[in-house]
C-alpha cells in the first residue's frame, strides 16, 4: 500500500521550516512510529529493523502496539489505549481508507511498510523536521517541558507526552507467532496530551514515567481537520 504526504500536511509542516533547531544535547533529527502486533506473523522483521534504528543517534522510535489483531487468540501484551486510534488518524491524513501492520510513519507526515527499512531511510531524508528546540527536565514527580517563542502564523502544535519501555522481550504462545520470543523496542505505555501550542514561549507540566519506563516530547502541528499531523519537534527526558 503507497501513501503519499498531502498537501496539507506539506503546509503544515512549512510554517515552522524557519525555526532554529535546539543545539542542547543530542538533538532529535527524526522519528519514526511503528504500528505493530505481537499477533501478526509480518511484524517480527519490523521490529527487528525499528531495535537496528533505535541504536543510530537522533533517532527517536515508538512502538505503537495496536489491537485489532487481538481476536486470532493471543491479546497483544503491550497493546495500548490509543495506538489503533492514532494509526487511523495518520491514514486519515494520508487520505487512505485502512490501515495496516507493520507501518511505519516517518515525522508523522509520510507512511509505509515497516519492514521496508530502505523506504524508512529515504523518508527520513526527504520527509521536512523543522526541530524546533523542546527542553525537557524533571520537575519533582513530574516532567517539565519548555518550549521558545516563535512565529506560528496562526497555526497551533499539540504538545504529546509519551511514556515507553525501551525493551520488551515476550514470549508468544499463541496466534501467529505462537512459540516465538520476540525483543519489543521502545513500546508506548501511556500517552498524554499536555495541551496546544501557538508559538508564545511557555511550558507544559505532565507525569513523570514510572519504573524503567522513559519519556519522550512530540511536538505536532494541528491540521485544519482538528487531528494531529506532522512532527515538528521532539525530545527525550535524560534518564540520568
Amino acid at each position: 500500500m503507497r501513501h503519499f504526504i498531502t498537501a496539507a500536511l506539506l503546509s503544515a509542516t512549512a510554517l515552522f521550516s524557519a525555526i532554529t533547531p535546539s543545539s542542547a544535547g543530542e538533538r532529535v533529527t527524526g522519528v519514526i512510529e511503528l504500528f505493530t502486533s505481537q499477533g501478526c506473523s509480518s511484524c517480527p522483521p519490523a521490529d527487528k529493523i525499528l531495535s537496528k534504528l533505535k541504536k543510530e543517534p537522533g533517532l527517536l522510535v515508538l512502538a505503537w502496539h495496536v489491537d485489532y489483531w487481538d481476536y486470532l487468540g493471543w491479546k497483544d501484551t503491550l497493546g495500548v489505549t490509543g495506538a489503533t486510534e492514532r494509526q487511523r488518524a495518520y491514514a486519515a491524513g494520508f487520505q487512505s481508507t485502512s490501515v495496516y501492520t507493520p507501518q511505519a510513519v516517518v515525522n508523522g507526515a509520510t507512511g509505509m511498510v515497516g519492514s521496508k527499512e530502505s523506504q524508512i531511510r529515504n523518508a527520513l531524508g526527504t520527509v521536512p523536521f523543522p526541530g524546533i528546540a523542546v527542553d525537557v527536565k524533571r520537575s519533582g514527580n513530574s516532567i517539565l517541558v519548555s518550549l521558545p517563542k516563535a512565529e506560528f502564523n496562526g497555526a497551533k502544535a499539540v504538545v504529546e507526552l509519551i511514556n515507553y519501555t525501551p525493551e520488551s522481550v515476550v514470549e508468544i504462545e499463541r496466534g501467529e507467532n505462537a512459540g516465538e520470543n520476540i525483543i519489543y523496542p521502545n513500546a508506548v505505555r501511556k500517552l498524554t496530551r499536555l495541551g496546544t501550542w501557538s508559538g508564545d514561549a511557555t511550558s507544559f507540566e505532565g507525569p513523570l514515567a514510572k519504573g524503567s519506563q522513559t519519556s519522550a516530547v512530540l511536538i505536532r502541528t494541528l491540521l485544519s481537520t482538528g487531528e494531529a499531523g506532522p512532527v515538528i519537534g521532539a525530545a527525550v527526558l535524560d534518564a540520568s
